[in-house]
């Protein structure tokens, strides 16, 4: 009690003051750095998301360039079927053309349209020299 009354009532009132103001500055500074440590936490958890999910998205990337890789080694062989069975339409046509020693402008219009598609997926010379043999034959007109 001693402590009491050796300060007058405004000293007293001063320190209480003075103490509420430093627990006051404490308590706000405890506050402030709990909130950067939810900023802190919060953008640390965001960038564990965004990292996560860029991991998901090349995972996905590298399994679709694998379907696509699969897709493109199915359509060069559908593209290797087409053109075996052009040429083989080709040179079917053009020899019974030119056993028959004559053609029609139909079909002859029809080889030369297949002959571009034949052309275009990479075939070779050997249509090529069918296809000016036709040329020279004879045309009739369609009945």
């Amino acid at each position: 009690m001693d402590v009491l009354t050796q300060y007058s009532f405004w000293q007293l009132v001063a320190i209480v003051v003075a103490i509420s103001a430093a627990a006051k500055a404490i308590y706000d500074f405890i506050f402030w750095i709990l909130d950067k440590f939810d900023v802190y936490h919060s953008q640390r958890s965001k960038q564990e998301r965004l990292e996560e999910q860029i991991k998901e998205n090349t995972e996905k990337t590298e399994d679709i360039i694998k379907y696509l890789d699969n897709n493109e080694n199915k359509m060069n062989k559908y593209f290797d079927i087409e053109k075996i069975m052009i040429r083989h339409t080709l040179i079917s046509s053009c020899e019974e053309y030119i056993t028959r020693g004559w053609l029609y402008t139909y079909e002859l219009q029809a080889c030369l349209d297949l002959y571009e598609v034949y052309k275009d997926l990479g075939g070779n010379s050997y249509c090529t020299t069918m296809i000016d043999k036709i040329k020279e034959l004879p045309i009739h007109q369609e009945p």
